[in-house]
């Protein structure tokens, strides 16, 4: 994502160092300000970042005089990319043209930060506006300021934990790694690498490698494992690790020590969805499942027969693939099918089933969707690029008023490239 920008594109460019009671860390901190929209896209380049903050970051956005005031369909507003991708936010819509300054404030992990600023000497944000956004509309541009921070270790010996792996892991057994790294001023030839799981002190590891500072030539972090572990379908292990006496003395900050990690093997066969003792409740349990966890094998999800009072909404979910579908279908020993029923307040949340952006490889099989809704009733949206997706044997009901109103569709589509 590196790109050169001429003076001309960078108006204007503040750094405050702020000290903190630390006195080995100070904060990276960079204002950007009047940045312009001359297209849809713009990219946010701030300068003089280093691979050592010891500390999540804060970014923070302010937009104004732009055509920010549509919702729902007509959504209009501003999606944030951090260096690497993918998505770590949107602005809200505001007010159209208004030189009233809106913001949003978004918070990036420490080890994004460390990683993003290890590409070469700047961290790029890209904000993307909506096609909905007509950025000539107004009299003056579409414009935002923005501000990044995060602390900085600067201390002579400072060694730190981070990036627990693998994040998607299927039940059966791993190996589980962490990240070491060398946030400090010295190189580190010897830190004790401490952990433990669900609660249980483990023999910790004395590494001796050689670890170079951020701005040296040779590695500033390495991968160490923890060994093979066994994980169970359904069940969380809690895996917490930290760091302590690099180069054998103390450390001098304890701000990056630590990270914790619950891993939850990602899902994989047939579950059920209500009923008695279900897997899972409702649909909301499964899809946070999913959202959260993934999937690392075909899923088929029965629904036992009866009414979900509950709206859905499914993205991209990891894992799925043509090989690993998501299939949501009428329980095989239901007598009549489930009823998922629902209504919409507003253009932005107006669905009984959404297919939102990046969902693909997911079935519906042999379910009822119903609105209840008079205003806002449309049953099936999709909002965004939505690919192999399957209505298959569905009842889909909507409002039985007569209307020419583009919120009470059956099925409804705008914007976006759909399969």
């Amino acid at each position: 994502m590196k790109k050169i920008y001429s003076m001309m594109t960078l108006l204007s460019v503040s750094v405050l160092m702020l000290f903190s009671s630390n006195m080995f860390s100070q904060d990276y901190s960079v204002r950007l300000t009047s940045q312009t929209f001359s297209s849809l896209t713009q990219t946010l380049s701030f300068p003089g970042t280093t691979p050592n903050a010891n500390g999540d970051g804060t970014f923070t956005l302010i937009y104004y005089d732009g055509d920010l005031d549509g919702t729902g369909t007509n959504l209009e507003n501003i999606g944030i990319t951090g260096e690497t991708g993918p998505s770590i936010g949107n602005t809200l819509p505001t007010g159209q043209c208004s030189a009233v300054r809106d913001s949003v404030q978004i918070t990036i992990p420490m080890a994004d930060i460390n990683a993003w600023a290890s590409t070469g000497g700047s961290i790029d944000i890209l904000l993307t506006a909506t096609s909905a956004v007509n950025i000539t509309l107004c009299t003056g541009s579409l414009a935002v300021d923005a501000h990044l921070t995060y602390p900085v270790a600067t201390g002579p010996n400072d060694a730190g934990a981070s990036s627990i792996s693998p994040t998607i892991i299927c039940p059966g057994t791993d190996t589980v790694k962490v990240q070491v790294n060398n946030y400090g001023t010295n190189q580190i030839d010897s830190v004790m690498v401490n952990w433990r799981k669900n609660g249980t002190l483990q023999t910790p590891i004395h590494l001796k490698t050689l670890l170079d500072t951020a701005a040296g030539t040779g590695i500033s972090s390495i991968i160490v494992s923890l060994g093979a572990h066994t994980f169970t379908a359904g069940a969380t292990e809690v895996f917490e690790v930290w760091t302590t006496m690099p180069n054998g003395v103390v450390d001098t900050s304890t701000l990056n020590d630590t990270t914790i990690a619950n891993i939850k093997p990602s899902l994989s066969g047939i579950y059920t969805i209500g009923g008695t003792t279900p897997d899972y409740a409702t649909f909301a349990l499964a899809l946070a499942d999913l959202n959260t966890i993934g999937v690392c094998g075909p899923i088929t999800f029965n629904v036992r027969q009866g009414t979900y009072n509950e709206r859905i909404s499914i993205g991209g979910i990891a894992g799925s693939s043509a090989t690993n579908s998501i299939t949501f279908q009428s329980d095989p020993a239901n007598s009549a099918m489930p009823l998922i029923q629902g209504a919409g307040t507003t253009t932005a949340d107006n669905y009984v089933l959404a297919f939102t952006n990046g969902a693909e490889h997911i079935t519906f099989d042999s379910l009822h969707f119903k609105t209840t809704g008079t205003t806002y009733a449309t049953v099936v949206n999709y909002l965004g690029s939505v690919n192999n997706t399957t209505l298959n044997n569905c009842m889909l009901e909507g409002n039985a008023a007569g209307t020419t109103s583009t919120w009470q569709t059956v099925l409804y589509q705008n914007g976006g490239l759909c399969n």
